[in-house]
């Protein structure tokens, strides 16, 4: 669930490239309802095949060294 007032939709745009990998789905906020949750995640819950598929797409985007790879680009810049 995207947040709508993050600048420039920056969340919407992350999370279409974790749906475009197979690992999420996008319910937009204006669209939020306890119904919707209710279907998205029956449809994952009962489904072992996407559950697992989903899963497996999440752990290949998965970047699990992200804020050390940040913090030695910075480091990198800093020095020059």
């Amino acid at each position: 669930m995207p947040l709508p007032i993050a600048p420039r939709d920056h969340q919407r745009a992350n999370a279409e490239s974790l749906v475009a990998g197979g690992g999420a789905v996008v319910v937009p906020d204006e669209e939020c309802t306890t119904e919707r949750l209710a279907t998205e995640l029956d449809r994952i819950l009962t489904s072992p095949g996407r559950r697992d598929e989903m899963a497996a797409a999440m752990r290949a985007a998965a970047r699990p060294d992200a804020a050390e790879q940040v913090a030695r680009l910075i480091e990198d810049h800093t020095r020059g």
